[in-house]
C-alpha cells in the first residue's frame, strides 16, 4: 500500500493509520506541491528540476516536453531540451533572465502538476496497476548484484546508513529503487524504512523490493519541502541523488534537520559537482562549468559538495565522513555522512572554556624544539586555547555569527593576558576586521610581546589602522622571514 501525505505535518504522526491511503478514494487532497503527474503516465525521472526553472513561468512547453518524451520518439532527452531551450529563450540571455526571475521569488516555488491535489479516475487506476507488479526482485539484482563502481557505491550506502542499529530510516527519493534496495538489503529485521518519493511508479518500485527482501517498507507520496512527520522521528535519514535531481535543496535539508533525532545522521550520496549532471543543456549555449556552479547556487539547487557542507553546516549537521567513488563514466560522487549535533558549542562558551585555560600565573618558557632551535616548546594549554579562538572563528565564519561588544571584551582581555602565552595568538586574529579598529591602540601594545608580536602587526594591517609604521620599522630585522614580510607589507600600504 502506498500513503499519501496530508497538506501539513503539524498534526501528523508517524502511523500508517493517520496517512490518507490511495485504496477506496479516487479523488483526495494531498499535500501542496506533490505533482500528479503530466500528462497520464508520465514518468517523474522525466521531470527535471532545471528544465523546470529554465520554463517556470511556461508550464505548457513543460507539459509539451513530457509528452514527447512520453512519445519514445527518441531515448535523448537532453535533445528534446535542448530544442525547447531554443524556440522558447533562443539566446542565452534570456536563459539567464529566466534564472535571475526564478532566483528572485526566494520561496519554494511548485512549478508543475495539479496544484489542487486531485486525480482522474483513469489515472488512479493506472497507477494501482502499476504498483501491483512484483518488481522488486529485479530492482535488486540489478543494483545490488551488479558490478564494479556501481556496486560497490550502493553497498557501501547501505552498510553507512544501517551501522546504527534504529527501528525506523527515512529514505528521500525513491526513485528506480538503488537506494531502497541498499537499505534493505542491511537493516535489521525489526526496522522500518520509510521512503518518500513524488512519484507512485517509484514507489510502486520500494512496494517490490520490500515484498522481495522480505523487509518493512513503508512508501510515502510527499514533497520534500513538507515531510509528513513530526520532528525529530528518525534517527537516520538517506538519500542517493535525491538532492541532485530536485529543486530548493534549502529547504530540503531544514525539513531533513527538523525531522533528524538528536544526535541523528543524515547519509547522502551525491555528485561532486552538479555540472557533470546539467552540462549537456547548458553547454550548446556557451554556460561554463563555473558559471552553472553559481547559477545553481543563485537559484537554491543542488550546486557542489562545499556548498552542500555549507547549508549543513548551518543547520548544525556537521560532515564526519566522505567517501568518493567514479561511475563508468567516471563521473565522481561521494557518499557523504553527517551528524546532528544538538550541543554545538557556543562563541560564549568557547570563550569559557579559553578564560578557564589561563594559568594563575606566568609560567616560564619550557626548553627550545628540537626541529625549531630558536621556537620554545608549546604548553599544552597553549594548543587548547589556540584552538578555541579557532572555533571561535570558524563559527563566525561558518553561520554568519557576530562578536557582541561584551565577547569582543572577552577577546581582547584574552589577548591582553600574558599568562595565555602564545595561545592568545588566534584570539588576536580574530580581530583583524576593520570594524576593530577602534580597538587598535590596546592590541598595539603587544607588539612588544615575542609570543605575539606577527600576529599583531598582521591585525593592525587587516583593521586598517596606519598609525603605527614608526613602532612596526624594528621588525623589517626581525630574525624570522613570516614576520619581517608582515612588517613590509604594513609599511608598503601605510607609510
Amino acid at each position: 500500500m502506498i500513503f499519501i501525505s496530508p497538506q501539513s505535518h503539524k498534526d501528523l504522526i508517524l502511523n500508517k493509520k493517520t496517512l490518507v491511503s490511495t485504496d477506496g478514494k479516487e479523488n483526495y487532497s494531498i499535500i501542496k506541491g506533490v505533482p500528479i503527474l503530466l500528462p497520464e503516465k508520465t514518468n517523474p525521472d522525466w521531470s527535471r528540476e532545471l528544465i523546470e526553472i529554465i520554463f517556470w513561468e511556461y508550464p505548457e512547453v513543460i507539459k509539451k516536453i513530457y509528452e514527447e518524451i512520453d512519445s519514445g520518439n527518441t531515448s535523448d532527452w537532453n535533445e528534446i531540451y535542448v530544442k525547447y531551450i531554443k524556440e522558447v529563450h533562443k539566446a542565452k540571455e534570456n536563459i539567464l533572465n529566466a534564472f535571475n526571475s526564478y532566483k528572485q521569488k526566494e520561496t519554494s516555488l511548485w512549478i508543475t502538476g495539479d496544484k489542487s491535489g486531485s486525480i482522474t479516475k483513469s489515472q488512479m487506476k493506472d497507477f494501482k496497476k502499476y504498483t501491483k507488479k512484483s518488481i522488486g526482485k529485479k530492482r535488486t539484482l540489478t543494483k545490488i548484484k551488479g558490478t564494479g563502481n556501481l556496486w560497490d557505491r550502493y553497498r557501501y550506502f547501505g552498510e553507512l546508513v544501517c551501522k546504527e542499529n534504529t527501528d525506523k530510516i527515512l529514505e528521500l527519493a525513491t526513485g528506480a529503487g538503488g537506494g531502497t534496495a541498499s537499505v534493505a538489503l542491511y537493516m535489521p529485521n525489526n526496522s522500518e524504512l520509510y521512503t518518500v518519493d513524488i512519484g507512485f511508479e517509484c514507489l510502486g518500485n520500494a512496494l517490490g523490493i520490500g515484498k522481495y527482501q522480505k523487509k518493512t517498507i513503508i512508501p510515502v507520496c510527499a514533497n520534500f519541502w513538507y515531510l509528513p512527520f513530526r520532528d525529530k522521528t528518525f534517527k537516520t535519514v538517506c538519500t542517493v541523488c535525491g538532492l541532485d535531481e530536485s529543486r530548493e535543496i534549502h529547504k530540503t535539508l531544514e525539513e531533513v534537520s527538523r525531522v533528524l533525532s538528536d544526535d541523528g545522521r543524515f547519509v547522502v550520496v551525491s555528485r561532486n559537482n552538479a555540472f557533470m549532471r546539467q552540462y549537456r543543456i547548458l553547454e550548446p549555449f556557451g554556460f561554463t562549468e563555473q558559471e552553472t556552479i553559481e547559477i545553481l547556487k543563485d537559484c537554491r539547487m543542488y550546486s557542489d559538495l562545499n556548498n552542500l557542507d555549507e547549508i549543513c553546516n548551518s543547520l548544525g549537521m556537521k560532515l564526519t565522513s566522505r567517501k568518493e567513488y567514479r561511475d563508468n563514466e567516471n563521473i565522481a560522487f561521494s557518499v557523504s555522512e553527517y551528524h546532528k549535533n544538538t550541543k554545538q558549542k557556543t562563541i560564549d562558551d568557547l570563550l569559557n572554556e579559553a578564560e578557564n585555560l589561563v594559568p594563575d600565573e606566568v609560567l616560564p618558557d619550557l626548553p627550545f624544539m628540537e626541529s625549531s632551535p630558536d621556537v620554545h616548546d608549546w604548553y599544552d594549554f597553549e594548543h587548547e586555547i589556540w584552538e578555541l579562538g579557532e572555533e571561535i572563528r570558524q563559527l563566525i565564519s561558518e553561520n554568519n555569527n557576530k562578536l557582541n561588544e561584551t565577547q569582543i571584551e572577552r577577546v581582547i582581555k584574552i589577548c591582553l593576558d600574558e599568562k595565555a602565552k602564545r595561545g592568545r595568538q588566534s584570539f588576536v586574529m580574530l580581530l583583524g576586521r576593520k570594524k576593530y579598529c577602534k580597538h587598535s591602540e590596546r592590541i598595539a601594545h603587544l607588539l612588544n610581546s615575542d609570543d605575539v608580536d606577527g600576529q599583531v602587526i598582521d591585525t593592525l594591517y587587516k583593521m586598517g589602522a596606519g598609525q603605527y609604521v614608526e613602532e612596526i620599522k624594528p621588525f623589517l630585522e626581525h630574525n624570522r622571514t613570516w614576520i619581517k614580510n608582515k612588517a613590509a607589507k604594513y609599511i608598503e600600504k601605510y607609510e
